[in-house]
């Protein structure tokens, strides 16, 4: 076995969230008929909050409505300078849970130089609220070889691989772990993807963009995950140990 060993990465610039929120005066909505049904359409522009993004640019949107239904379609057009990107239709996250009426969606990613978006949606009832959350992660300066601390593994009768430890992969400080964590007793592991593209340019970011998503969109006390692993085979500490 080759084990890969890291010192802790830094980011070049700091993290930046920002969130654009828009009720429903904002959303242009029209109601329209087509025989017995009665829908409605909307849709809504602006720029992208934020600016020097690196190395690209991740985004979920928290929408409310009274009667979300499955075939209902929430759209998002980014674009540059220069041209619009392919359009994203939204999945809701089967992992949220969502008070009654919001509707909270997956976590998306898109290139760094986009300035405008586009919000289009046709449903069966009208929307009440739009939240974008938009998030950029910075960039991580290259790791290079190092010993990290492994902690007490007296228990473990193997050596354990190397990881980069939340510092590592948020050296500014702004992931926090959770201050009053539940430790149990573990009975089982379950080995979950993030569905997600894999032709990330910088895997820390991501595991940024994750932990932003879970804690300040779905609101949860930490990022959801024990450990991550990227698919160079470098492993994230999590939630950690316990």
């Amino acid at each position: 076995m080759v084990l890969l060993v890291f010192h802790p990465v830094f980011a070049q610039n700091q993290s930046q969230r920002k969130v654009l929120v828009f009720e429903q005066d904002l959303l242009h909505q029209k109601k329209f008929a087509e025989g017995k049904n009665i829908g409605y359409q909307g849709s809504w522009h602006s720029e992208v909050p934020l600016t020097n993004i690196e190395p690209f640019l991740a985004y979920s949107i928290v929408w409310y409505a009274n009667n979300w239904k499955a075939g209902d379609q929430l759209t998002v057009v980014f674009a540059d300078k220069h041209s619009s990107l392919e359009p994203v239709n939204i999945l809701q996250d089967p992992h949220a849970t969502p008070a009654t009426g919001q509707y909270i969606s997956q976590l998306y990613f898109t290139e760094k130089n986009v300035s405008d978006l586009q919000l289009h949606y046709a449903a069966s009832s009208g929307i009440d609220r739009v939240e974008v959350h938009f998030f950029n992660p910075g960039t991580t300066a290259t790791t290079s070889p190092g010993v990290p601390a492994m902690g007490d593994r007296s228990a473990c009768p193997c050596p354990p691989p190397a990881f980069l430890d939340r510092l590592g992969w948020c050296p500014d400080g702004t992931c926090p772990e959770d201050a009053t964590p539940a430790f149990t007793t573990v009975t089982h592991l379950i080995v979950h993807h993030s569905a997600g593209s894999n032709s990330s340019s910088d895997w820390a970011a991501t595991v940024r963009s994750i932990y932003d998503f879970h804690v300040f969109v779905n609101g949860w006390d930490d990022i959801g995950y024990n450990w991550l692993i990227d698919p160079n085979g470098i492993v994230y500490q999590g939630r950690g140990d316990n």
